[in-house]
């Protein structure tokens, strides 16, 4: 026993012999809260953070039941918290950071996750911002922020979407302005796509 051998017993030789008889309870007992112990630290390592130790504790093993029980509590909310806003995320929604207060290395993957948002946040944000100015018709624009990973080649569309625009309206008012003064010597020689192609032919026609 004292070496952590709960499997042995103290054989009984009678039904009087209440020291064999409570040595066999001790052992039973400490066999409990042993086996429920592993139990749980095998469940968290298995990820199932559903489990508790549910057996009644006494003594000095009332502390470590207490202690798994309150640290599968709080592994249960900061994991529950951190799906949350992951699912928001997978769904576009982009206004929710985690707010809880996690500590060690949960706390160190919430900052990540909150720094993710913010990124992603701005990203949006500029992008919104330029393409509705280009709505408005404000060809002046472009992101000059620093994106990052699958965001920089929406950047670069973006921006060479605005300057393919801002070459075909600066064409197309070049020769709208020769043909106001009359001089129709001047034609749209650009390589114009789609729609825009459509007006330059008709433009030159």
């Amino acid at each position: 026993i004292a070496g952590g051998d709960f499997s042995v017993s103290v054989e009984e030789r009678s039904a009087k012999d209440v020291m064999s008889q409570s040595m066999n309870k001790m052992i039973n007992t400490q066999r409990g809260y042993i086996e429920s112990i592993s139990k749980a630290m095998h469940n968290i390592a298995e990820g199932n953070l559903s489990s508790s130790v549910d057996i009644a504790y006494e003594g000095e093993y009332i502390p470590i039941k207490n202690s798994i029980n309150n640290m599968l509590t709080s592994q249960r909310e900061w994991v529950t918290e951190i799906i949350r806003v992951l699912d928001l995320l997978s769904k576009g929604i982009l206004s929710d950071k985690i707010e809880m207060e996690f500590v060690g290395d949960y706390d160190a993957l919430k900052i990540y996750i909150n720094k993710m948002i913010d990124s992603q946040r701005k990203y949006v944000s500029t992008i919104s911002y330029v393409m509705n100015q280009v709505k408005e018709g404000d060809l002046s624009v472009s992101i000059e922020e620093d994106f990052e990973g699958d965001f920089l080649p929406i950047k670069e569309s973006i921006n060479l979407t605005v300057a393919q625009l801002n070459g075909y309206i600066n064409e197309i008012e070049r020769v709208l302005d020769s043909i106001s003064g009359n001089d129709l010597t001047h034609t749209i020689d650009s390589d114009f796509k789609g729609n825009f192609n459509i007006l330059k032919t008709s433009i030159n026609e």
